[in-house]
């Protein structure tokens, strides 16, 4: 059985073209979703992590207020760099 060609193939370019187009466009904008849903992920758990960097701040703010030593002793080894008797400070480049 042998294949029958249409007579005329301009009907189908007619609707062949717009589908191609729409189905072209819609997958750059299916790419700038999936890119958009990206940035918000990330700028979301960028946002969880500043606000658990604020929560610890709060804290620790609250902590010398009330004068707690413990708080005070960190902040002052923090800053300075300082070392307890018997540690050894480590930097590596």
């Amino acid at each position: 059985m042998a294949l029958k060609w249409p007579r005329s193939i301009k009907p189908y370019l007619i609707w062949a073209a717009p589908l191609a187009l729409a189905v072209l466009w819609s997958a750059r904008d299916i790419v700038h979703l999936i890119g958009n849903w990206r940035a918000i992920r990330r700028l979301e758990r960028n946002i969880e992590d500043r606000r658990a960097a604020k929560d610890r701040l709060a804290l620790e703010f609250e902590l010398l207020e009330k004068g707690d030593p413990g708080a005070w002793k960190d902040v002052y080894r923090r800053e300075l760099h300082a070392l307890l008797p018997g540690e050894t400070e480590y930097r590596f480049k």
